[in-house]
């Protein structure tokens, strides 16, 4: 089993070191600036590590290094390494949004870099070690690198998929509507029902099965079947319904977000049914409804 270090332990880092401990690879180093999450992660590694500070660090010679710092500093981070007598023969970093290319120092000196980011949402090094299992990574970089990548998500019980490198910045907004946009959704749809005289708090766990129920969906169809509601319906009275009480009860910010998506929900359905009358009229009302609040 190949030796690993990690630079960089907060709430993905951590998660790796618990998954990779796990699952039988031996721990290298373990770099760390902030100890916030030294205890957790000690008490739930199976065997002794060696914890050692960003100050402290002078190069590994583990197989693999794993850069999971903030995206600011993995450049800078491959460039101090590549300066150490003590090489790693493959470099992997965790960020969503850069390339492997910020890695080019570690090229440059022989390794073999690449990127994998977990296409999951990690709020503590815990639970995203559980939730590894049975997600997605995205890779992309060298071979080799990638190679190593998928072997060592193989061994967490992840899986994997691969892009070219120049559409990294693409991938990574697209996770981004898939969880932080739709956290603002799910906000701005408790907002508009607590607008209906129900607190905030009361509101979220209303609506949530709703949510917990769509996504289910969205597991076995696809988004244009998905679909529930008067879009799918092509229900020109709700619509019209909606914007009376949008008009009377909330502002701007929260009715363009809803025609923004009342808009794409619609060409969606027009994209599987060209024909549909009944959708081509509330497309027309969406895109008049728009012009008339200027958004």
């Amino acid at each position: 089993m190949r030796r690993i270090t990690i630079i960089g332990i907060g709430r993905v880092g951590g998660a790796l070191t618990i998954a990779l401990d796990r699952a039988g690879f031996q721990l290298d180093q373990l770099v760390f600036r902030s100890d916030a999450n030294l205890g957790v992660i000690e008490k739930n590694l199976s065997r002794e590590a060696k914890f050692t500070t960003y100050s402290e660090f002078s190069g590994t010679s583990a197989d693999i290094c794993i850069i999971s710092s903030g995206d600011g500093e993995i450049e800078k981070i491959a460039s101090s390494i590549a300066l150490f007598e003590l090489l790693p023969k493959i470099v992997l970093h965790t960020s969503g949004v850069l390339a492997s290319d910020v890695l080019v120092k570690m090229r440059d000196v022989g390794a073999s870099v690449g990127s994998m980011h977990p296409l999951v949402a990690v709020s503590d090094p815990v639970l995203g070690a559980d939730r590894f299992e049975n997600s997605y990574f995205c890779l992309e970089g060298d071979k080799e690198a990638v190679e190593a990548a998928e072997a060592i998500i193989r061994a967490i019980g992840g899986m994997s998929f691969s892009i070219d490198t120049r559409y990294k910045a693409l991938y990574h907004a697209s996770a981004v509507m898939a969880a932080g946009h739709l956290v603002a959704l799910v906000d701005t749809a408790i907002e508009t029902l607590s607008k209906c005289g129900i607190d905030r708090k009361n509101a979220q766990e209303v609506i949530f099965p709703l949510i917990e129920s769509t996504v289910r969906n969205l597991g076995v169809q696809d988004p244009a079947d998905a679909l529930t509601g008067p879009y799918a319906r092509g229900d020109v009275e709700t619509f019209e319904r909606h914007m009376k009480a949008f008009e009377d009860d909330v502002g701007k910010g929260v009715q363009k977000i809803y025609l923004d998506l009342a808009l794409h929900s619609v060409e969606m359905l027009l994209q599987k049914d060209p024909s549909s009358e009944r959708h081509r009229e509330l497309y027309e009302l969406i895109s008049v409804a728009k012009q008339k609040c200027r958004c």
